[in-house]
């Protein structure tokens, strides 16, 4: 079930996959990004045009400690792109990268991220990515000796991540920084490729 006038971001994503949504099941996220997105947006209305396999995540959502297709994951967020956000990326990225500040400024998140730093932050991101993703590698580059600044690299099978879902996952570390106290944070993407993003960041 592939109807691109209704999601094109989908459709794109799945014919750039070697298997489509059955694609590279070494990769594993998560669930707790995903419960998030499906309990905040009306999902539910597009249950009869999506594939059994996104649709039973809707119907049937798993535990948010629970690791989901990394594939499955990825294509909830294009379909959330296609039909709630207009096709507009920046707004995308916008709206998640807000409900990352919203989840650090949460009683849960609020005590740890007092006793955290930005440079610490960068220190333990490699750590803390394999604490969330299977399959895929985040390496940083961080210079104790300049703590206002770093850089990360992504690795990833083929096509599996998109340059807006990458733009999904550096909003994550963008949050968790300025929740650590970066002010006047300017982050980027510097590269995206199939394969691998860079991005890096600078504050004060």
């Amino acid at each position: 079930m592939r109807d691109r006038s209704r999601y094109p971001a989908l459709v794109d994503y799945l014919d750039s996959l070697p298997e489509g949504l059955e694609s590279y099941p070494e990769c594993m996220s998560k669930a707790s990004a995903y419960r998030a997105l499906v309990e905040r947006l009306p999902f539910a209305e597009e249950l009869e045009h999506l594939p059994p396999g996104l649709a039973e995540l809707i119907t049937h959502p798993v535990p948010v400690s629970a690791w989901i297709s990394s594939a499955r994951y990825n294509a909830l967020f294009l379909v959330a792109l296609d039909r709630f956000f207009a096709r507009d990326e920046p707004r995308a990225a916008t709206w998640f990268y807000e409900l990352r500040v919203e989840m650090f400024r949460s009683i849960l998140y609020r005590a740890l991220m007092l006793a955290m730093s930005p440079a610490k932050i960068f220190r333990t991101a490699q750590r803390r990515w394999e604490t969330f993703h299977r399959g895929t590698t985040l390496t940083v580059d961080f210079d104790p000796a300049r703590p206002h600044g770093g850089s990360a690299r992504i690795d990833y099978p083929a096509h599996l991540q998109t340059p807006l879902t990458v733009r999904l996952l550096g909003s994550g570390l963008q949050a968790a920084l300025e929740a650590a106290g970066a002010r006047e944070l300017e982050w980027q993407i510097d590269e995206y490729t199939p394969e691998h993003t860079t991005m890096s960041g600078r504050w004060k």
